[in-house]
């Protein structure tokens, strides 16, 4: 994911690895397996931050807001 760029209709969920979340050049936070980023993209807006692989990653996308907004309200 790139900052600044209109975000995806889904949202993605780390699997394994880890990625880092940078926003205007600084570190905002680190991503692990289990994790989830891009939840904005599903709701047509820019994404706020940047994302990228410090290792190794695998991550699954999430498409269905339905499912999604049931994820947030077990959280």
């Amino acid at each position: 994911m790139t900052e600044g760029e209109c975000g995806t209709d889904c949202m993605f969920i780390v699997a394994d690895g880890e990625l880092e979340c940078v926003q205007t050049g600084d570190f905002v936070a680190t991503y692990g397996a289990g994790q989830y980023f891009g939840e904005l993209g599903l709701f047509q807006r820019p994404n706020e931050s940047g994302v990228l692989p410090t290792r190794p990653v695998s991550v699954r996308g999430w498409s269905d807001e339905s499912t999604v907004l049931q994820i947030w309200k077990h959280q």
